[in-house]
């Protein structure tokens, strides 16, 4: 018992003592970006990345730094580091679990450098991965149009498999990957995925048509619930017209009898 009470004193004090040395990284870098500022603004873009540098070497998992770094290289017009700095960004980010901003990093690099093919790629895997795929199909196929153009036959076969592995459901997109395997002579792939397209799609019709089905039914059961309802509804109405009618009748007929009792009364009166 005392071992293991040691023991878990000695997890919280290992887990205080790493939380004091974020704590302190992290003022750290702060104190360092505080000064990259202040040189930034006064034009010192070589002191500002020498500063910066720094703090990378604090923290060397910290996407923003990198994003921060091939920023001051940009304005030194230092286009090679910029984007090499960009792209350990989106590694760093992607490894931190960011997809948004490694996405966010990945379509600024293909600004500065629209020829980076391999960005395409990372980028659909990216949209993939935050499930937008009909996004992502674009990228893919953009990657796969300039690997084309480099005669890279094995790298867009490759692509074109990863993109019919993600089974968008769109016309469009299913008729230009079996272009994709036409061009390049693919005729067993476009047989069998011309199947498996001709297949999924009627399994699709035939679900569609079974909740077309499913939904006439409930829409029906629905009206018959509400005219049920109505009518009962209205027999309840109708029940209480007869009930008033016969009430009237009944005031009507005490009226009449309390008009007799009355004419017996001065009669009476008029022979005494």
């Amino acid at each position: 018992v005392k071992s293991g009470c040691w023991l878990e004193s000695r997890v919280g004090g290992v887990d205080k003592e790493s939380n004091m040395i974020s704590a302190r990284k992290a003022y750290a870098i702060g104190q360092v970006l505080k000064t990259v500022n202040d040189l930034e603004i006064k034009g010192k873009f070589d002191e500002a990345i020498t500063e910066i540098q720094k703090a990378v070497g604090l923290d060397p998992e910290d996407g923003n730094l990198y994003n921060r770094l091939g920023d001051l290289y940009l304005k030194l017009d230092r286009k090679e580091e910029s984007i090499e700095n960009f792209r350990k960004g989106v590694e760093a980010f992607r490894r931190d679990n960011f997809p948004r901003n490694a996405l966010a990093l990945g379509k600024k690099i293909l600004r500065y450098e629209p020829d980076g093919y391999d960005m395409y790629y990372t980028i659909a895997d990216l949209l993939v991965e935050l499930d937008e795929k009909q996004d992502a199909a674009k990228y893919m196929f953009e990657y796969i149009e300039k690997k084309a153009e480099q005669d890279k036959t094995e790298e867009v076969l490759n692509a074109i498999d990863y993109l019919r592995s993600l089974e968008i459901r769109d016309d469009k997109i299913q008729e230009r990957i079996i272009e994709c395997y036409k061009t390049y002579g693919k005729t067993e792939m476009v047989d069998k995925y011309e199947k498996a397209v001709t297949t999924k799609k009627s399994k699709i019709d035939e679900l569609t048509a079974a909740r077309a089905v499913e939904r006439t039914a409930a829409q029906r059961e629905l009206k018959t619930d509400k005219i049920e309802k109505l009518l009962r509804e209205f027999d309840g109405a109708s029940a209480l017209r007869e009930d008033v009618s016969q009430l009237d009748g009944t005031v009507k007929d005490v009226g009449k009898a309390i008009l007799d009792i009355r004419k017996s009364i001065r009669r009476d009166d008029i022979l005494l």
